[in-house]
């Protein structure tokens, strides 16, 4: 599986349908703490993005590019903060579930960040990338066939994510699932040829198949070929799939 959860957090970049009075107009201070942060002027954005949410106190964009610039240690508490913040004046402000369950993992407050994002999908049935943490944070916890459903469910609502079949193979361990484990390794694969952490896998799975067909012998050998020819993984990775290989081989 992804070691962590998705880490692409973006800064938001435009206004949103915000609730609440309009007390001045915030995107002037907004648009400029986005550039003052593109540029990597950070205290410069944060100046820029309080003075957005001075104009207008329910402007959720401002707390969570607030929070974003605080990502980093000694100060996540305060990011969690400026999350709810946004979460607060926008229930429906994805990025900041996202983002907020993130920190809560950072800080080992993984019931925390399992509740959360059970509450952003509440608020947010279709935002596949809470259902990605989720399945993540479900692992954390050893609620394996949760997390089944959270990956399955990013494969529904985002079917050409290539490492949620991944991430859904990886979470059907048991061996009563390990055909779907090969079918959801293939759908990886199908997706992102160059998926080398599903090549890997369905190689091996593959490989260590008892009842293998002639088909999927063929398969094994094209995948573990293709997984070795890409240079990836690490040497013990590297090792298994060469180990693989010759006994596919011999049958």
């Amino acid at each position: 599986m992804k070691n962590r959860l998705a880490t692409f957090v973006l800064l938001s970049v435009m206004g949103l349908l915000l609730f609440g009075c309009q007390q001045g107009n915030p995107d002037p201070f907004f648009n400029n703490g986005v550039a003052y942060f593109q540029q990597g002027d950070t205290a410069r954005a944060v100046a820029e993005f309080n003075q957005s949410i001075k104009a207008k106190r329910s402007f959720a964009p401002g707390y969570y590019n607030l929070g974003i610039c605080n990502l980093k240690p000694g100060a996540y508490n305060q990011a969690n903060q400026l999350f709810l913040k946004a979460i607060k004046y926008d229930p429906a402000y994805v990025d900041a579930y996202y983002s907020l369950s993130m920190v809560y993992v950072t800080l080992d407050s993984v019931p925390k960040a399992k509740d959360i994002l059970y509450l952003g999908i509440k608020r947010n049935p279709a935002a596949s990338m809470l259902y990605y943490n989720l399945g993540y944070v479900l692992l954390l916890r050893g609620q394996a066939d949760s997390a089944r459903w959270a990956f399955k469910k990013v494969t529904e609502l985002d079917p050409q994510n290539s490492d949620a079949y991944f991430n859904l193979a990886y979470a059907s361990n048991d061996p009563q699932y390990a055909q779907e484990a090969i079918d959801a390794l293939r759908q990886a694969v199908q997706t992102n040829p160059l998926n080398y952490k599903a090549l890997y896998l369905l190689g091996t799975k593959l490989a260590d198949k008892r009842d293998r067909t002639s088909e999927e012998t063929q398969e094994a050998l094209k995948v573990l070929e293709t997984f070795l020819k890409s240079g990836k993984g690490v040497a013990a990775q590297i090792q298994i799939a060469k180990d693989a290989l010759a006994k596919v081989k011999k049958k």
